[in-house]
């Protein structure tokens, strides 16, 4: 299951990509999309969306500007897709349509002011930069951590239908000025809903993180979700939607079942609410999230998982979904707990060549990090703390840094004055960070005395690496 910092890092995703989510509908198999964009600096745009919402894998097409300033991309497209127009630092979310080119014209020195758009669902474009404009831009989307940090209840739940309200009305203007498409405005009504639903949800899961206590809500608090919760295949391409699912299931299993905390147990309970509902894809999303979180964590062997991930591949309907669960399942199944530790050689600080296989009878604490990366380097007092309560004991601590610039690694090791044994590895993706299937960073593994992996995804020293690295200390 989730836990609260996933969703806070992905809230501002989610809105974006929300907003232009919208009904699967099967037409022509390729849209095109064109433009000028004038007084450019930046002669690369880019069209990306993402192909799923469990890793939020993206399929981006690239094209370089001419001289003019001109660009053109086809793209193969089954169906409507919401996805996004990138231009330098900024990512304005699209409507895509087969069989409906969708042109745009903007000048790069005011690009959200002057952009436009043309096609047959250039009005809807035109909205969502709108939106984008209104509500996410130049750091408004971040606004809601200030929010959930300093409101209470109340005050949080005035806000939201403030936010609703002013949604709403942007989106009335729309419609009385370009006509947009009735389908439309009916769906972008209900997202907003969803949103609304979502964000009260969203509220007390990060509250209580952020004041570090008991949060006292009021009795109505949670009556202002849907009497009769909404199960809907056709808004699993919305992530708020998706969110919102995950949110209120998470919601409902604690009230009814307060002492039952296993990732079996949630499962269970998530096929039997969904299932019946009329909803498959949505209960395909659903299962693969908590089997996917479970593959990833690594924190029960995999023989625990296989009977869900058996169940919940025999249930998917979706391709994408299949190769996903198929992908995590392997990647477990190599880094699985017991399993050899893929051995690598790197060049360390000193310029000498180090193995992991020359720590053999230690535990090794493998951490990946980089001194760009504002969490990792959060994490040093943090090990500092571990290390020194960990001294006495066969313990080694060793780093692998992906900094690409050798000066920028070796000077935060000494700012920092970070101790262990330090490796690096240039660039995010390399053999070393494949074979141990990094994916963000900072990243720990705890790997035994016999060079065997005991965690494949372990705590921070700020949040429990400790008793994990104790317990594989203990074990024989």
């Amino acid at each position: 299951m989730d836990n609260s910092h996933t969703i806070l890092r992905k809230f501002c995703l989610i809105l974006m990509m929300s907003l232009c989510s919208v009904f699967t509908v099967v037409a022509q198999n390729t849209v095109n999309i064109s433009g000028d964009i004038q007084q450019y600096k930046v002669t690369q745009v880019s069209i990306y969306y993402y192909a799923e919402f469990i890793r939020y894998s993206k399929k981006t097409f690239n094209a370089q500007l001419s001289e003019q300033g001109k660009f053109s991309i086809d793209i193969p497209l089954k169906q409507k897709q919401p996805a996004f127009f990138k231009y330098g630092r900024i990512d304005v979310p699209i409507l895509l349509e087969p069989g409906k080119p969708l042109r745009l014209s903007t000048n790069a020195n005011d690009l959200l002011s002057t952009l436009k758009f043309f096609g047959k669902n250039g009005a809807e474009n035109q909205f969502l930069a709108a939106y984008y404009q209104e509500f996410m831009a130049n750091g408004k989307q971040y606004k809601i951590y200030d929010y959930l940090e300093r409101m209470n209840p109340d005050e949080f739940l005035t806000y939201l239908k403030t936010q609703h309200q002013a949604q709403m009305n942007l989106l009335k203007k729309y419609q009385r000025q370009q006509n947009l498409n009735e389908a439309f405005v009916q769906y972008q009504t209900r997202m907003f809903e969803v949103q609304r639903w979502k964000n009260l949800l969203v509220y007390p899961e990060n509250k209580v993180f952020l004041i570090k206590g008991k949060l006292i809500l009021p009795k109505d608090y949670y009556s202002q979700l849907p009497q009769s919760f909404p199960w809907k295949d056709e808004w699993v391409r919305s992530t708020d939607y998706q969110y919102l699912v995950s949110l209120y299931l998470k919601h409902k299993f604690r009230q009814k079942n307060p002492e039952k905390t296993s990732t079996r147990d949630y499962y269970n309970f998530v096929k039997k609410t969904i299932e019946g509902k009329k909803a498959p894809q949505l209960l395909s999303h659903q299962l693969a999230k908590i089997v996917c979180g479970g593959l990833t964590s690594g924190d029960f062997p995999l023989a625990k998982l296989q009977t869900m991930y058996d169940d919940c591949l025999a249930l998917n309907r979706l391709p994408a979904l299949e190769k996903l669960l198929k992908a995590q399942y392997q990647v477990a199944k190599q880094l699985d707990k017991g399993q050899a530790a893929p051995a690598f050689t790197l060049t360390n600080i000193e310029g000498k060549q180090v193995s992991l296989s020359d720590f053999r009878g230690k535990v090794v604490f493998l951490d990946f990090w980089a001194s760009w990366c504002p969490p990792c380097m959060r994490q040093v007092p943090h090990a500092k703390k571990l290390k020194e309560k960990l001294k006495a004991e066969p313990v080694v601590f060793l780093y692998i840094s992906v900094d690409q610039n050798a000066k920028m690694w070796k000077r935060a090791v000494e700012r920092k004055q970070i101790e262990g044994i330090h490796l690096n590895a240039p660039g995010i993706k390399n053999s070393v960070t494949h074979a141990y299937n990094v994916r963000a960073f900072p990243h720990y593994i705890i790997i035994d005395k016999e060079g065997k992996i005991w965690h494949r995804n372990a705590k921070r020293p700020s949040r429990g690496a400790y008793q994990q690295i104790m317990a594989a200390l203990e074990s024989e």
